[in-house]
This record gives C-alpha cells, sequence and structure tokens, in this order.
C-alpha cells in the first residue's frame, strides 16, 4: 500500500486472501497525524499478487469531508454575524453600506416578482450599428442609441433587457437572504424564497439558447452562454445559502433539483480550460457545491485541473498579470475568483496564496499618474484605483500600503464587500513609483517627473509615462499590436491604446482589434500576425528612462524595432522596419486632441488601403516630405510639438480614427515608405520645451552606413541638444 500525501497512513489486513472468481469486502482505514485541509485529495494505491504471480493495482481516492457545518458559509458565517453588526452600529461607513443593501431588499419586498417568460441575450450586441454606443433603453421594446438617435427592437435587442431582469433578481435573492442574516426578519427570507422556488419551478423550461438565438455549443436556460450563466449563478446560490435553514427540507430539495445541480453541472462542463470564464464558472458550480455539501462540485472547482488553483498557477504570469494581457479582463478574472476563495476560506480552505496577492499588486505597479493602465487588448480604459470592492479583502487579508492605496483613493467605498470582508479600518496610502520592467508581461513602464498640468495626477507617481508593448499576444483577447505604446504627457493621456468595445459591434473587428488603430507599424496594409516580441534593453534613472523591443514573427520575412527614451519634457522614439524585400511601411501615431501639421493637406478621394484603413474617416496627404512637424493640442493646458526625419522620403497622410468611448474621435498620421527598409525618428516635447527639431543618425564604418538594425539613433533639440 502507498498513500499520498506522504503523511497519510492506509491500512489494510494482513492477509487478504480471495478464491478464483470469489469477492471480498475489505477495510481500508485512512489515517492522517495532523488534520488535512478539507476537500484534499487522498489517494491509496493497493497492490495484489494472483497465484500466478500476476501483478495488479487500485487506486483508491476520496477528498477529506467537508464535514457538518452551519449556514450561512457563502457569503459570511454565524460567527461572522455579530461581527458584521456590530461594525453598522459603530462606523458610519459600514452603516452606509448597510442602508444600500438594505434599501435594495426593501424595494423587492413591495414589488410583484416578475419572471421573464424565456432566457435574455449578450449585452455585447446592445450597440448601435452606426457609432458604437451604448444603447439606453427606453422600453421593453425600444432601445435607442444617445448620440444617433435611432431607435433599435426586436431580437436581440428586446431580450438583452431580459438578461438584466435575471439578473436583478439573482443580485435580489442574494440581498434578501443577507438582510435575513442580520436582522432576522422572516419577510425578507420568504421573498428570496418565492424567487429561488419561481426559478425552480420553471428554470428547466426555459429554452436552450446561444448568443445567436439557437441551440448547440454554449447554449444555456437563462444567459446565452455559460458565463452570463455562471455570473447568475453565483448571487442566486449566495441568495440560497443565506436562507438554507429559513427553508423547508422539501423546499431545499426542489430548489437545488430544479435550479442549483442543473444550472451547476451545465457551467461545469464548460470548465475545461485556463480562462477567466472558467474562473467565473467554477466559482458559481463551486458556491452550488459548498451550500448544499456536494463534495464532488466543491472539490473540481477547487482542486480539479482546471479548477480555482489551477487557474491561478497558470494563468498568471510571473509578473501577477492574468494572462490574457488585458486589464479589463485581469479584473474581470479577479472579481470572478472572489466568491469562491471568501467561500472557500469559510469553510477552512485557504486559496490566498502568494501568486493570487501578486493579481492584486501588479495593476497598482503598472497604472499610469492618474491611476489608469493601459487599454492593451481586449480591454476598456481600467483604472487600478475603481476596483476598491475587489481590494477590500485583500488588504483584510495581506494587510499591505500598495492595497489600502486602492481602496482609500477616493473614500471608502460602501459597499457589500467592504462590509462583510473589510477591514475596520484603512489608512490612507500612496505609492512611490519608478521605471520597471514587467518582462512575464511583455511591457516596459517608462516613467519621468515633471510639473503635472493635469489635478488627477496621484501624488508619487511621476506625470510622464511610457507603456510598451512587446509581450505575449493574449489569446483569443490579444490584439495585433507589438510595439505599440501609451502615452501621458504632464500627468495627461495623449497616446492612447484604442482598447476595445462591445464585441457584437462591427467596428470591435473592423478597427480596434487591427493593427492600424494602434501606434505602431503596418506592414503592406494588413494587421500583424498573432505573436510575441522581445526585450533588447532596459534602463532607467531619475532624468531618463529607455527600453527596445523587436519582433521578427509579426509579418514574414520582416523586423519591426522600436527604441524609445522618455525625458521630463518629451520623447525620443526610433523605429525600424527592416526586409529583404520590398515593403510598403506605415509608421502610425494616434494622440488626444487635434493636429496642426506644418505642411498643405489634400483630401484623399478614398482611403489608403483597405480594412481597417477604411473605417477610417477625413484622410489627407501632405504628398511626399523627408521630414515633418506639427503639434497636438490636446486640451487647454498642455500642446505637444512633434517633429520626425525618415530614412528616405515618405508620404504622410492624416485621418480620424475612432476612440474609446467609441464616440469620440481621436486624429492619427501616417509616414508610409515604400523600400525593402525602413526607419522613423521621431521626437515629441511638452512643457516649457519649444517646437522640437529631429535628426535620424546612421552609424557608420570606414566611412561607410552601417545597416539600420546594427547602428541608428536619433538627435532632439528642444532647447537643449540630446
Amino acid at each position: 500500500v502507498t498513500a499520498a500525501p506522504a503523511s497519510v497512513e492506509v491500512t489494510l489486513p494482513d492477509a487478504v486472501r480471495v478464491p478464483p472468481g470469489g469477492r471480498k469486502t475489505v477495510a481500508v482505514e485512512i489515517a492522517a497525524p495532523a488534520p488535512l485541509e478539507p476537500l484534499s485529495a487522498v489517494t491509496a494505491t493497493v497492490a495484489a499478487i494472483t497465484e500466478q504471480n500476476d501483478h495488479v493495482e487500485e487506486d483508491l481516492s476520496m477528498n477529506i469531508p467537508l464535514g457538518e457545518l452551519p449556514h450561512p458559509r457563502l457569503l459570511l458565517t454565524p460567527d461572522d454575524i455579530p461581527r458584521v453588526r456590530k461594525r453598522i452600529e459603530t462606523l458610519d461607513w459600514a452603516a452606509e453600506a448597510w442602508q444600500g443593501i438594505k434599501s435594495a431588499a426593501d424595494r423587492w419586498l413591495e414589488k410583484p416578482l416578475e419572471f421573464p417568460d424565456r432566457g435574455g441575450q449578450w449585452y455585447h450586441w446592445y450597440t448601435c450599428k452606426e457609432c458604437g454606443s451604448r444603447l439606453q433603453t427606453q422600453s421593453p421594446t425600444e432601445h435607442v442609441c444617445p448620440r444617433c438617435k435611432i431607435t433599435y427592437s426586436g431580437w436581440p435587442y428586446d431580450d438583452v433587457v431580459l438578461t438584466g431582469q435575471h439578473h436583478g433578481l439573482a443580485a435580489a435573492a442574494r440581498d434578501l437572504g443577507l438582510v435575513y442574516q442580520l436582522t432576522g426578519e422572516d419577510a425578507y427570507a420568504e421573498k428570496a424564497r418565492e424567487i429561488l422556488l419561481g426559478y425552480a419551478e420553471r428554470y428547466l423550461d426555459y429554452p436552450m439558447h446561444n448568443i445567436h438565438g439557437e441551440e448547440g455549443r454554449g447554449a444555456c436556460h437563462v444567459g446565452p452562454q455559460p458565463l452570463t450563466e455562471a455570473v447568475w449563478l453565483i448571487p442566486l446560490t449566495q441568495g440560497f445559502d443565506c436562507v438554507y435553514d429559513y427553508l423547508s427540507r422539501e423546499d431545499r430539495q426542489t430548489i437545488a433539483d430544479g435550479v442549483l445541480l442543473p444550472a451547476a453541472e451545465l457551467v461545469k462542463s464548460y470548465a475545461t480550460h485556463i480562462h477567466n470564464i472558467p474562473c467565473w464558472e467554477n466559482s458559481a458550480y463551486g458556491s452550488v457545491g459548498i451550500t448544499l455539501g456536494n463534495e464532488d462540485l466543491a472539490a473540481q472547482a477547487i482542486n480539479g485541473e482546471f479548477g480555482f488553483r489551477n487557474q491561478i498557477a497558470e494563468g498568471v504570469n510571473d509578473d501577477g498579470q492574468w494572462y490574457e494581457g488585458a486589464w479589463g479582463y485581469h479584473y474581470y478574472t479577479m472579481s470572478a475568483l472572489q466568491p469562491l476563495a471568501v467561500a472557500a476560506e469559510n469553510v477552512g480552505i485557504d486559496l490566498y496564496s502568494d501568486r493570487y496577492l501578486s493579481m492584486f499588486l501588479a495593476p497598482v505597479r503598472m497604472m499610469g499618474p492618474t491611476g489608469h493602465l493601459p487599454a492593451f487588448n481586449d480591454s476598456g480604459r481600467a483604472g487600478a484605483l475603481g476596483h476598491d470592492a475587489i481590494y477590500e479583502k485583500g488588504y483584510a487579508k495581506w494587510g499591505l500600503d500598495e492595497l489600502a492605496m486602492v481602496i482609500t483613493h477616493n473614500g471608502r467605498g460602501k459597499t457589500l464587500e467592504a462590509l462583510l470582508w473589510g477591514a475596520d479600518e484603512v489608512p490612507v496610502s500612496n505609492p512611490k513609483l519608478t521605471s520597471s520592467l514587467f518582462g512575464a508581461s511583455g511591457i516596459a513602464i517608462l516613467r519621468t517627473d515633471a510639473p503635472a498640468t493635469s489635478e488627477d495626477t496621484l501624488p508619487g507617481v511621476p506625470s510622464n509615462y511610457v507603456a510598451l508593448d512587446f509581450g505575449p499576444h493574449g489569446g483569443g483577447h490579444g490584439h495585433p499590436d507589438k510595439l505599440g505604446f501609451v502615452l501621458y504627457a504632464a500627468g495627461r493621456l495623449v497616446a492612447p491604446d484604442p482598447g476595445s468595445i462591445a464585441y457584437g459591434n462591427p467596428a470591435h473587428g473592423g478597427w480596434y482589434k487591427q493593427t492600424l488603430s494602434h501606434s505602431t507599424v503596418v506592414v503592406d496594409g494588413v494587421s500583424q500576425e498573432p505573436t510575441e516580441g522581445e526585450l533588447l534593453f532596459f534602463a532607467s534613472g531619475d532624468q531618463m528612462a529607455m527600453a527596445g523591443a523587436q519582433t521578427t514573427e509579426a509579418y514574414n520575412g520582416v523586423t519591426l524595432r522600436r527604441m524609445m527614451a522618455l525625458l521630463p519634457d518629451g520623447l525620443l522614439d526610433v523605429t525600424l522596419g527592416v526586409s529583404d524585400e520590398e515593403h510598403q511601411y506605415d509608421w502610425a501615431y494616434h494622440s488626444r486632441g487635434e493636429l496642426a501639421l506644418e505642411a498643405d493637406l489634400s483630401a484623399l478621394e478614398e482611403a489608403p488601403g483597405k480594412g481597417a484603413y477604411e473605417w477610417a474617416t477625413d484622410w489627407r496627404s501632405a504628398g511626399a516630405l523627408d521630414g515633418w512637424s506639427g503639434a497636438w493640442t490636446v486640451d487647454a493646458d498642455l500642446t505637444v510639438g512633434v517633429a520626425q526625419q525618415a530614412s528616405s522620403s515618405a508620404e504622410i497622410m492624416t485621418a480620424v480614427g475612432r476612440g474609446n468611448p467609441p464616440e469620440t474621435r481621436d486624429p492619427f498620421v501616417i509616414s508610409r515608405i515604400q523600400a525593402e527598409e525602413a526607419a522613423w525618428a521621431t521626437g515629441l516635447s511638452w512643457g516649457d520645451s519649444p517646437q522640437p527639431q529631429v535628426e535620424l543618425l546612421r552609424g557608420t564604418e570606414d566611412g561607410e552606413e552601417l545597416p539600420l538594425t546594427e547602428a541608428v539613433g536619433v538627435r532632439m533639440t528642444t532647447g537643449q541638444t540630446v
């Protein structure tokens, strides 16, 4: 007999003889010298030898039982209730948080329950086809674009509204159950019971449907995809857990069989890879498992191949960033992980590893001067300081100043998370950030300081910032944007990344997920291949920070390279495209504000390329130039001068692209070179510096020019020569 873990002792009778064709039942005793964590896997291998000396083995496995535990056990435990009540009585912020939750529950007490007659639809459909703006609901069948004033109706728009109604009912069950636990008033439990039994009655009768309104892969009952089903199931299960003791045994069985278990098994069947969506699915079916005492469900959600622990181990890189490389999905994943981490801790399972902690720290360490993060890949303009609810439990667990800063920056949030899991007091803290290399994420953060022109600049965070992206593609949520960058100057966002918009809008794939919408190089008018670049160098000091990176696989046979240096009052950029064959190289730069180019511009009759080029408007050309200059008026307080010299004559074009939010329109400039190799030396300046002048420097040896890949540089004059 062998066993795992090694500390476990497995005992069999000394000798067991089984005659041919016979059967015997044998008691196996498993003992551990110290208590093991609930749901820990124990495996014993029992070996036997036949009379013919054939060796056979059988694996016996089990999970350490959860044991007999009281309810509630998902959001809080019975031992937590006196502590939470005391906080409500003694802490002003806790009283406000409580009042918000109770008021929401009170409104449901007075409301007749109305269940949708079918499941809902994908919220990504709920955008204007013309401008991409989020629609506004005027009625269940009228959905209006606030910008274009176009009214949409019918499928899928009407059904998106139903998704909101389903989620509202699930959240109501949670809030009602929580108020019942903290007040002991049966009226709240009874209303939650009505919601739970209502879903038990109709859940399996809702037609299966996916985001296309069809049965088949991804189809669910309430939501149009397993992700939506899981997000709905979590608060519904938390509500059930809170009123568990109020429900009769028959009620519990009806709710478990009619909705909780079938929904849990449905979402569990899709949790089969490392990704943000299975994290939601794990929390959903794991919560069902914990509240029902179903150890198979709970153990799979936590310890399974694609359970919580492996999602953290394989999905979080060594920098602490979620592997998809989009900060929106990083926080979305953190939101998915939290319900299961809290519930697991309540039943004696500790999921708060150092790698989990790194997810909390990474965005704080990479944020820009206003607390926002670069919107790389499928992400909006996420703010590190806008997720205080997630950080409440993290600070209470680890007590680090960087986590406290997120909670206190905008004042203590009046949230459910703060009330149930947060610390009583959180000290005000300001980070001290410097230039940093995030090697696993493939992002170089350059910082220098200068007088800020924005009141939003955070104390202790330098006002100039560059995030240069050379890292992994990011899977299905990645963008073809290698060597793209984001720039803040004097505390203001100057050069943004476009991020993403609702996936159901055609502009998402047509513009936002194309190379042209990023500040990088497009070759032959088509987007880059999904790839990962490599770092060439990184160095930083108080007055300058530098980084260089390249990619050799974004385009077949082409090397793209970018080298940047950030100063207190400017940015130097040298970008190369090198190949053995002639290509069309388009250097693109996008900026907020208005561009005044010091050249005569003529309107183009059509876009100078297909695909993404056709999504931009107001194309103009200055013709072929050896160099160009201009200025971007970002706003009334900031103007950024720009100048560029290229390795050969380049056609300079301007256009207006789509920004984020999608109704914004940001201008951009293209410098196009048709050659085997191209190089651009670009200088940007701000503050008190005058309009820059730049010169491309090529290395020489014995009077001969060296290849661009061996020696190239830039000289920028802004009142001083660099």
